[in-house]
C-alpha cells in the first residue's frame, strides 16, 4: 500500500480546516515540470514512473493561498534536491520574517551552506543544521528569526 500526506492524517484524525495538501512542484519558477514518484524521486529525475505536474514558487503559492496579513508559524520542507531553488523563489516570503521557523532537508551536501546563507542574508538564525542522518545520509537545517 502506498502511504502518503493524506492516508496519514485520515490515520491520525488530523484531517481538519488547518491543513491543506496541494499536489504541486516547488522550485524558482511556475509552469510544468515532469516529476517521478518514490524512492529518489522529484523533479526531472527521469525513470518510468514519470509524470507532469504543476509546478510554482513558495512566493506565489502563498500569494494565492495564505493572506498577507498571516504570519506563518512554520513551514517544513523535503523537496528532494531542489532546495536551493525553492528559496530562491521564496524571496517575499524571507522578507521580515514572514515564516517564523523553517525545517529544510537537505539532500546534496553543498546546498547546506548555500541554504544557511541564503536564511542568515534575510534576518535568520541558523539555530542547527544536524549531522548526516543515519537513516538516509540528508542533513536539515532549521532556522528561526
Amino acid at each position: 500500500m502506498k502511504l502518503n500526506v493524506e492516508d496519514n492524517l485520515r490515520q491520525h484524525s488530523l484531517v481538519n480546516d488547518k491543513v491543506c495538501i496541494n499536489q504541486v512542484a516547488l522550485s524558482n519558477q511556475s509552469g510544468s515540470v515532469n516529476f517521478t514518484f518514490g524512492y529518489g524521486s522529484g523533479i526531472g529525475r527521469g525513470g518510468s514512473d514519470m509524470t507532469e505536474v504543476p509546478m510554482t514558487t513558495l512566493d506565489e503559492f502563498f500569494t494565492k493561498s495564505i493572506d498577507p496579513s498571516v504570519q506563518v508559524i512554520a513551514v517544513k520542507m523535503d523537496v528532494e534536491a531542489q532546495e536551493v531553488n525553492v528559496m530562491n523563489g521564496a524571496t517575499q516570503l524571507l522578507k521580515n520574517c514572514r515564516v517564523k521557523h523553517w525545517s529544510i532537508g537537505i539532500h546534496i551536501p553543498r546546498y547546506k551552506a548555500i541554504v544557511e546563507d541564503i536564511m542568515q542574508r534575510n534576518g535568520y538564525t541558523v539555530l542547527q543544521n544536524t549531522d548526516k542522518r543515519q537513516d538516509h545520509g540528508n542533513v536539515e537545517v532549521l532556522a528561526s528569526c
